[in-house]
């Protein structure tokens, strides 16, 4: 069984005694955030809830008059940050992190702090002052995932306006790893976001020269206003804060939906990807290549490919070495641009032929597996992985070709 995780935006309409106790709510739940985590951040930068739960919960309650549920997720979400400042620093240079924003909210079957009236268009919601039966607005895009469990949920205001964002979980079957039929590569990149390669030779290509310049001229103008300083550059800057992250949000779902749509088209499909945990750290770049890389989104890509592909596998393999492997003999070729090409003759899109080099190590490892188990495998042990694989043999596209297709 594998768990399915959807949020959907609920558009809160208040009435105005109601506005100003979720308002209310909201400011005593924010400063509670920022009360535990200088506590924290005196108790060396403890990440640890139940000591932070021992230090302040007392204190929290009669301070800020929170209930009791809502006390413990701001505890959590507190030692949560101080977990993910710790491993994004390795525990160096850690300042008191700083809260603005929504409450955090517990749902479930009891309905510890909002409850969905879907019948109704409610939502019950703890504030401060007990429960408020708020009114919401939503459409179909929404309401299809009413019948799934509401696991919990964040209030924020945006604008002057309350929204309620409802994260839904349910559970449905997944094809188990060990009879998946076609392989997907893809490979990760900032010149093409993602490039998806089918048992068939198939290709998918996602530029991304647009990110790259989407994301240089909002560093650009960032850079201008810093520099100015005025008011009516710290009102610009602030006009401009989240839009890059709403842009490549945006870019990384329709990457994802692409790739699993194209994935689905083949028997049983599982997707390759490359596991790149830590490679900001180890990777090196040019000064100039620094800012283009550390703000690569790959993680979210990934993230968005796993959870819309939830009717069939995504797993990951080593990347070293994947853009530099000759995918037909197994050597280290010479990689130019867009351009691959090896000793033994082989040439071909650098990406394409890294995707494939991701798909062959999936059957590399699963052989292995199979054969430490004592199992018999599924794919005979015959000359070529790329039978194995249940690759068709792929010759090298005709250069002008292979220039064409890189544009795509």
């Amino acid at each position: 069984m594998a768990e399915l995780t959807r949020t959907a935006c609920l558009k809160l309409n208040p009435t105005p005694e109601q506005a100003g106790r979720l308002q209310e709510t909201m400011q005593l739940y924010c400063n509670a955030l920022n009360h535990i985590s200088y506590i924290a951040h005196g108790m060396d930068n403890c990440s640890n809830y139940v000591r932070l739960h021992r230090a302040t919960y007392k204190d929290v309650r009669v301070r800020f008059n929170l209930p009791s549920q809502i006390t413990i997720s701001a505890e959590r979400q507190v030692a949560s940050a101080y977990a993910s400042m710790r491993s994004n620093r390795n525990g160096k240079g850690l300042a008191i992190f700083g809260f603005k924003g929504g409450v955090m909210l517990q749902g479930g079957k009891r309905g510890r702090d909002f409850r969905l009236i879907s019948q109704k268009n409610l939502v019950s919601i703890s504030t401060t002052r007990g429960r408020q039966k708020v009114a919401f607005i939503c459409g179909e895009q929404q309401t299809q995932y009413f019948s799934w469990v509401a696991a919990s949920a964040t209030l924020c205001k945006r604008k002057g306006i309350f929204y309620l964002h409802v994260v839904f979980k349910s559970e449905t079957e997944q094809l188990p790893v060990e009879q998946v039929q076609s392989i997907i590569g893809v490979d990760l990149g900032m010149n093409y976001l993602a490039t998806a390669i089918g048992p068939d030779g198939h290709t998918v290509f996602i530029g991304g020269g647009k990110v790259k310049q989407r994301k240089r001229h909002y560093r650009r103008v960032r850079k201008s206003l810093q520099q100015k300083g005025t008011k009516g550059a710290k009102r610009a800057l602030k006009r401009l804060s989240g839009k890059e992250a709403h842009f490549q949000r945006d870019v990384n779902h329709v990457a994802s939906k692409r790739i699993v749509n194209f994935a689905s088209q083949y028997p049983n499909p599982v997707i390759v990807l490359e596991d790149l945990t830590g490679i900001r750290e180890n990777a090196k770049h040019r000064k100039t290549q620094r800012a283009d890389f550390h703000s690569w989104a790959f993680h979210q890509l990934q993230g968005f490919i796993t959870y819309k592909a939830f009717r069939f596998p995504v797993v990951k393999v080593d990347p070293r070495n994947t853009s530099k492997t000759c995918s037909r003999c197994g050597a280290i070729g010479k990689r130019d641009k867009h351009n691959f090409t090896c000793a033994c003759g082989f040439y071909d899109h650098a990406d394409r032929n890294a995707s494939r080099n991701i798909a062959l190590r999936f059957v590399v490892r699963r052989q292995v597996e199979l054969d430490d188990d004592g199992l018999q495998s599924t794919n005979p042990k015959i000359p070529g992985i790329e039978a194995k694989a249940g690759f068709s043999r792929i010759e090298a596209e005709p250069r002008d070709k292979l220039t064409a297709s890189s544009r795509q």
